[in-house]
């Protein structure tokens, strides 16, 4: 009788240990198709950058896009796979923004 107990318990736990296995892979996979979901319409990625950290065209061109002016900002943003930069500016007692794109022109 106890040899047929612990039989008929281990083939319980068994089964529930498979079940607990296939259950987790299929929540795996939900998670995994939310995460992805969320990815393509996930909020821009912003980041303060240096001048000097970007490519030698894209530092010449927004130099000579701001001129005169002072560049007191500076922020990298990647959304769908591009990047833009923001740049806040001062020329004399005005503040701007201006934008660009990963190339260093200008963007309206």
């Amino acid at each position: 009788m106890k040899k047929m107990i612990v039989a008929l318990l281990a083939c319980a736990l068994t089964v529930s240990v498979g079940f607990a296995q296939q259950t987790k892979g299929k929540g795996a996979a939900r998670r995994e198709a939310a995460q992805t979901a969320t990815t393509a319409s996930a909020k821009p990625v912003r980041h303060t950058v240096k001048l000097d950290s970007l490519p030698v065209a894209t530092q010449d061109a927004i130099k000579k896009a701001i001129g005169a002016g002072k560049l007191t900002r500076l922020v990298s943003i990647t959304e769908d796979g591009k990047t833009t930069y923001e740049a806040q500016v001062v020329s004399g007692k005005q503040k701007s923004m201006m934008k660009f794109d990963a190339n260093g022109n200008p963007i309206q």
